[in-house]
């Protein structure tokens, strides 16, 4: 027999015994019963399982992700906003140093030709905008006009050290 007959035939009686198997199996009450039984708790089980997931996300909130993902994005904007008002603000207040700088030389320098000019007391009227700035900010201040500020003084004793100089 060629090799491709030898298999064709093994093939065939395996097929024979495995239907045999079969019916010799669906004849067996006692054995149909325990496969429904293993069947329908397996079932059980899975349908427990899936609840108990479910359980477990509506407790951790997961259905909340989105929520929570867009809350995040919202508080990185803010950030990012506050950082370029941060920004701004550190930019005007250097503006002001350069001005505040510019105005002294004025006053301290002589004129072009080298005449000597009759000192001018300056006279600084207080600034109106000192109670809107920072203590940081009113340090700062303080520097650029030489006035020493004590390292524990509250803003308003402050201000008022400022617009005394």
């Amino acid at each position: 027999m060629a090799p491709q007959a030898v298999i064709d035939r093994l093939t065939k009686l395996g097929e024979q015994t495995v239907n045999q198997a079969a019916e010799a199996l669906s004849k067996n009450k006692a054995l149909q019963e325990k496969l429904e039984t293993v069947v329908k708790s397996g079932l059980a089980v899975k349908d427990e399982v899936e609840g108990n997931v479910k359980v477990v996300i509506d407790r951790l909130n997961l259905k909340n992700a989105v929520d929570l993902d867009s809350i995040k994005g919202r508080l990185d904007a803010l950030e990012t906003d506050i950082e370029g008002l941060l920004s701004d603000l550190s930019t005007r207040v250097t503006d002001l140093t350069n001005r505040v700088t510019d105005l002294r030389h004025k006053i301290s320098g002589t004129t072009a030709n080298d005449e000597v000019v009759a000192e001018v007391e300056p006279t600084i009227e207080p600034e109106p905008g000192l109670e809107a700035l920072t203590v940081k900010a009113l340090r700062a201040l303080a520097a650029e006009r030489s006035i020493e500020v004590p390292n524990r003084i509250r803003k308003a004793d402050l201000i008022a050290l400022i617009e005394a100089a």
